[in-house]
């Protein structure tokens, strides 16, 4: 189904494809082609004037011209040069963005596709070893790619779970209240009171 969201001349070469498969006359194909539209694209031929299409070929013809500025442009070799690892991505999704990427490079060499992947590397330890030991083609060089991101969730998975049993194993410590202090067993209405001087005592009455 088009949804005008992607290259129009992709849509047409699956279409007709399907459609030889069936055999299918000009007019079937006129009649057929609106059944795999959807959306914007519907819309527009929804809005197409009764009896303005006389064949296959002008209704793909104004079909590739009202959609041309969804159309994909292959791109050089050059292009994959400028692919870098980005800071916060990890490498199995670096290999996915430049697979896509590399996908719009038509009649790629194999060697340039190698050395674009390796210079695009933020891995390091990947990119020495590349470096120590060349792969001989490009399934070597993603096989091995792999293998290093395979180890690298591995790791960020353990680091992960000790975080998690750090943070179990920590028990709480108990804040100690301070002690009162134990008076002496003699308190202060326990205490007889200080001998007055020798002079200032009262004299026993006879």
């Amino acid at each position: 189904m088009y949804d005008a969201s992607t290259d129009p001349e992709d849509h047409l070469s699956v279409f007709l494809t399907h459609m030889r498969l069936q055999t299918a006359a000009d007019e079937v194909r006129c009649k057929t082609f609106p059944m795999f539209l959807k959306g914007k694209a519907r819309l527009w031929f929804q809005g197409l004037r009764p009896g303005s299409i006389r064949s296959f070929p002008e209704l793909a013809r104004q079909f590739a011209a009202q959609f041309v500025s969804s159309k994909t442009y292959a791109k050089n070799a050059t292009h994959m040069m400028s692919i870098r690892q980005r800071s916060d991505e990890s490498l199995r999704n670096f290999m996915t963005r430049f697979n896509a990427e590399s996908l719009q490079v038509r009649d790629k060499d194999e060697k340039v596709v190698m050395a674009a992947f390796t210079n695009g590397l933020r891995v390091e330890e990947l990119f020495y070893d590349l470096a120590k030991k060349p792969p001989v083609n490009l399934e070597e060089l993603l096989r091995r790619a792999h293998e290093a991101a395979n180890a690298e969730e591995a790791g960020r998975l353990k680091k992960e779970s000790d975080r998690e049993i750090g943070r179990v194993g920590q028990t709480p410590t108990r804040a100690r209240t301070p002690r009162a202090r134990r008076t002496s067993s003699i308190g202060s209405r326990g205490r007889r009171p200080p001998l007055r001087p020798h002079s200032q005592r009262r004299p026993t009455p006879l």
